[in-house]
């Protein structure tokens, strides 16, 4: 296993990543799988590039098998803020380490840009496993959003508010 930050170079294998991710978990992203499809790999090689994002890549050998991306704020007030956005394990991967190592890569990074003092993550309120890897890591729940995503006509999704405080 290796975890490492991807660039520009993995747009290929990030975007398809991605796509399984929003197909095997729609309930767990607010994009839609539709709406990923429609971008080119100019936008996935963008997301790769910008300096407020870092994305993390799991590999089993040359294998993407996981990634997650750590969301800095760039506005003075919202600085000691980040965000981990699209944490995902591909299936035949999940209980093997990969996810608490990712967000643990997160972390570090984090914790070595100063001004951060805090990682906030939101997760469906079904996703017991998640959520046990987050609180293993020191995460605190501190809201809950009632239908937070719709997901179909009178089906909603429910997701937890947590935060690391560094």
């Amino acid at each position: 296993m290796s975890i490492i930050q991807l660039d520009a170079r993995y747009s290929n294998i990030y975007r398809t990543l991605r796509l399984e991710s929003l197909e095997q978990c729609p309930e767990c992203f607010a994009s839609s799988v539709d709406e990923e499809k429609s971008l080119n790999l100019e936008a996935f090689q963008n997301h790769l590039f910008r300096d407020d994002l870092a994305t993390f890549g799991a590999f089993d050998h040359e294998k993407l098998v996981g990634m997650t991306t750590l969301a800095m704020n760039e506005q003075q007030k919202l600085k000691h803020k980040a965000t981990l956005l699209a944490v995902y394990v591909t299936p035949d991967y999940r209980g093997k380490g990969y996810g608490a190592r990712l967000l643990e890569s997160a972390i570090d990074l984090a914790r070595e840009k100063a001004a951060i003092e805090q990682i906030h993550v939101t997760l469906a309120t079904n996703n017991e496993t998640a959520l046990n890897i987050y609180h293993r890591l020191g995460f605190e729940q501190y809201g809950k959003m009632s239908r937070s995503m719709k997901l179909g006509p009178d089906v909603y999704c429910d997701e937890l508010q947590l935060v690391l405080h560094l």
